[in-house]
């Protein structure tokens, strides 16, 4: 079985990964639909308890998932996409030849 979520399939040599099952299909007698957009909670790995609200966003990576609540959605979005472009800058001006502390200076990101 072979699960990808990210657009370029990464793989690790001789590394072998084990599922007890293929699909939740096969754990249909195991599972109890008890609500729908309620709020829940899910085991955290700094807290005990992760709320998850229905509107919130929940966002994973090759480090972790994260839940951003509704609320400021907006805001993180708008921080992270910044955060994206001044990193690209410095991408690029590195690769032009900036030294280090030129761009840090410029980019304000390393």
């Amino acid at each position: 079985m072979c699960l990808s979520f990210w657009p370029v399939e990464r793989s690790i040599p001789d590394y072998t990964v084990c599922a007890r099952g293929t699909s939740p299909i096969e754990s249909a007698q195991r599972w109890a639909q008890v609500g729908i957009n309620v709020t829940i909670g899910m085991p955290g790995t700094i807290t005990g308890q992760v709320r998850v609200r229905p509107g919130d966003w929940i966002i994973g990576g090759p480090d972790g998932v994260i839940v951003v609540p509704q609320e400021i959605a907006m805001e993180v979005l708008e921080k992270a996409e910044d955060i994206e472009t001044r990193e690209q800058g410095m991408r690029e001006d590195l690769a032009a030849g900036m030294s280090f502390k030129d761009a840090f200076e410029k980019w304000g990101r390393a």
